[in-house]
């Protein structure tokens, strides 16, 4: 998937595409099983949590989360708020069982508190929920829910090989059309992970950013003594400027050095011997983005 993919999914982020539909398929009652269940987009996997229930006790819920518009090898400081979020939970029977005989017939939710993790960097996610669906006489219930990972979600870090986690807790509050006969806790039913060494459900691999590399002969050729003008200019993958060091070398000798100033560096090269010379710049690159290199070829007379 190429980066102008991804930030046209993030400008999209409400349309996101449900994950797992048709995968999670319901069991007997009282049972679930999050084993085998992967997002049909992009990365992420399941598990199961215990979830604590008013009257009911604690209650197994699997859930699978994945982020289809997310990549497996990502650029640097690529932004990841309004990345859309989908998670699919499997409400098994022994809840819905009891909701049923006190007359409900659909049931929803939403899922605060909910943070995934990317290595060290948590990615909360906003406005995660699913609306009512009816309630089967018999098996488990699939809600699908979608969320947009919250607008204070940081910009990838440095270059890495990282784990995409699951939380290890969250807040599940049942919805339904009518009102629920159970008392619950204001922030929802509280949910942990049963086994925290499951968390991991994906790999990211942070990249460097490319970048690109301009140059701009003021002239092609120049007479002996006189000085090769030459500008270039160094962008990166995401469109943000260059910072570092672009390097001149004649011939394999490195004959001039520059910091760049914006995104710029103006050379201006003397005591170029009469010939031909096929210069090499190269932008040297930093610890978020990736060199580049061009060559410009300069003529000397007499």
């Amino acid at each position: 998937m190429s980066i102008s993919q991804v930030h046209s999914r993030l400008a999209v982020a409400g349309a996101a595409t449900a994950l797992v539909a048709g995968v999670m398929v319901a069991g007997t009652a009282g049972s679930a099983d999050a084993s085998g269940t992967t997002p049909k987009l992009g990365l992420g996997g399941g598990t199961t949590f215990s979830c604590a229930v008013p009257l009911l006790g604690s209650i197994d819920l699997p859930l699978v989360a994945g982020i289809p518009s997310l990549p497996a090898s990502l650029p640097t400081e690529l932004p990841l708020a309004g990345l859309p979020v989908d998670v699919t939970s499997l409400v098994p029977g022994s809840l819905l069982g009891p909701l049923s005989l006190l007359g409900l017939g659909d049931l929803g939710g939403s899922i605060n508190t909910f943070s995934m993790l990317l290595g060290g960097l948590p990615l909360s996610v906003d406005d995660l929920s699913a609306l009512p669906v009816t309630i089967p006489g018999l098996g488990a219930l699939p809600l699908a829910a979608t969320g947009v990972m919250a607008p204070g979600t940081a910009k990838l870090g440095a270059p890495g090989v990282y784990d995409l986690a699951l939380p290890a807790s969250f807040n599940f509050l049942p919805l339904s059309s009518l009102p629920l006969p159970i008392a619950l806790p204001e922030l929802g039913l509280p949910c942990s992970i049963k086994d925290p060494s499951t968390a991991v459900v994906g790999q990211v691999t942070v990249r460097k950013q490319t970048s690109s590399l301009t140059t701009l002969a003021a002239s092609r050729t120049i007479t002996k003594g006189a000085a090769a003008k030459v500008a270039t200019k160094v962008t990166r993958e995401l469109g943000g400027k260059g910072a570092g060091d672009v390097r001149v070398y004649d011939n394999g000798k490195r004959i001039s050095s520059k910091s760049l100033n914006n995104g710029n560096a103006r050379f201006a090269l003397r005591h170029l011997n009469v010939g031909k010379h096929t210069l090499t710049f190269k932008y040297v690159g930093n610890a978020k983005t990736a060199g580049a290199t061009k060559n410009v070829t300069i003529r000397v007379v007499r």
